[in-house]
């Protein structure tokens, strides 16, 4: 056990917590404390993956467990990273069948966020690939799940951020693909409207997303879609992987992402865009994962870190919510450069009430943690409850208890509490402890 200071990846925030770093089962009953959260890579943007009297790492849950390369099956204990399991994967024809926007997260953290991708509205999120998983429930139980074994919790678990219990194994299928190569397109909207009928008409494509300028200049909420389908040649041969050089940011401790700065970068990105050929041949890293080419690209938000902001709104009420939300951003904020717009499908299969997907579309802006953005973030939130919409627990830093339960039909998180918990051991995070409050 050490004490650490502990932050999410907004480093808006940081603790000082006892960590512990156990490489077994063993070594997890071990642990005497009766108050537990699990934390893989520490890529949740606020205070979900720690706690101040136990934080327990599970980088040392490491090993790829089982890889059918005919059927593109692999099982893996939790703290395995999606970067891990490329390296394996990809050369074998087979890729993840839904991945977030960085590679640096662990398999126990993506079914803990039940992670999204570009292509949530053709298969939806990763709860859909999980064919089973263990579960660390108490001192003496680490338990197995299914659809059919022990279904609630299965279901339950996905999305709700630790509070279940400690994810230690996951099997989960592949997708099948050709190459290491993704053929891009792009489309250029002039507004909020032209950008959702692009989502709708553009659906039977594998990958969707937008980016959006959100500053004060002379693009004022134009916006380029990305989509993104998987290459096959007319050949299929050997795919030949290769690892991506990393450029490493240090931290100066200033934001270097200031009004000024942030509306030239919106400019100037969205203007070589319109440069560059509309449809190109790109490496699938750089498609789905383009921010980690730069190591700790979160230091240029400086000292005070950052916020992300991510909400999905129905599909009736999306044009008035990404409209409204954009109006007070460029207005009052100092802009940002990562906007991002989804098209996102309503998952009836999954029956956990954390899930924050809906049949509409989803956006997400980060902003500098400063008092300007905390009171911009309090109007973004207010009109998301006004239409019904959710926040990412995810990304998720700002939330209190009564918006909470608002949005997530919870009167009381306390029950949530009782259900996931043995007599010898809770689960709790600082996040859970806010939104109790």
């Amino acid at each position: 056990m050490k004490n650490i200071n502990l932050n999410g990846w907004g480093s808006n925030s940081k603790y000082s917590c006892k960590v512990f770093t156990p490489s077994s089962i063993d070594d997890l009953k071990t642990i005497k404390e009766n108050f537990l959260i699990a934390r893989g890579m520490g890529r949740s943007y606020g205070d979900s993956s720690y706690l101040t009297n136990a934080t327990v790492s599970m980088k040392k849950f490491n090993k790829i467990l089982f890889f059918d390369k005919i059927k593109g099956i692999i099982k893996c204990q939790s703290g395995c990273t999606i970067n891990q399991i490329l390296e394996l994967i990809i050369p074998n024809g087979w890729f993840f069948p839904v991945t977030p926007g960085t590679k640096f997260v662990s398999v126990g953290g993506m079914v803990a966020s039940n992670v999204n991708g570009k292509n949530h509205h053709e298969v939806g999120s990763f709860n859909n690939f999980v064919n089973n998983f263990k579960i660390f429930i108490s001192k003496k139980v680490e338990l197995y799940c299914d659809k059919n074994t022990n279904s609630e919790i299965f279901y339950e678990t996905f999305g709700a951020m630790g509070l279940t219990g400690i994810i230690t194994e996951v099997e989960f299928s592949l997708k099948r693909i050709y190459s290491d190569k993704i053929i891009q397109r792009k489309y250029f909207s002039r507004n909020i409207e032209e950008l959702i009928k692009l989502h709708l008409n553009l659906s039977d494509n594998e990958y969707l997303v937008s980016w959006i300028n959100c500053a004060q200049n002379k693009i004022n909420k134009k916006s380029i879609t990305f989509v993104g389908n998987h290459y096959k040649p007319d050949k299929i041969s050997k795919i030949n992987f290769k690892k991506k050089y990393r450029i490493s940011l240090p931290f100066f401790g200033v934001n270097f992402l200031t009004k000024s700065t942030i509306k030239i970068l919106n400019y100037l990105y969205f203007k070589i865009n319109k440069i560059f050929k509309n449809e190109i041949k790109i490496d699938i890293l750089d498609y789905f994962y383009p921010l980690d080419k730069f190591h700790n690209w979160n230091n240029i938000y400086g000292k005070s870190g950052f916020f992300q902001i991510q909400f999905v709104t129905p599909l009736k009420y999306s044009s008035k919510v990404l409209n409204e939300a954009l109006d007070i951003l460029i207005q009052k904020s100092d802009g940002s450069f990562i906007t991002v717009i989804k098209k996102m499908k309503d998952e009836k299969i999954n029956r956990n009430s954390f899930t924050f997907l809906d049949d509409g579309f989803t956006f997400a802006v980060d902003l500098s943690y400063n008092k300007k953005n905390l009171k911009i973030y309090k109007e973004i939130e207010d009109l998301i409850l006004k239409y019904h919409g959710k926040m990412n627990l995810t990304k998720d830093s700002l939330m209190n208890k009564d918006s909470f339960n608002k949005m997530y039909k919870k009167d009381d998180l306390s029950l949530i509490e009782k259900k996931y918990s043995s007599n010898d051991l809770k689960f709790l995070s600082e996040q859970f402890k806010r939104l109790k409050k």
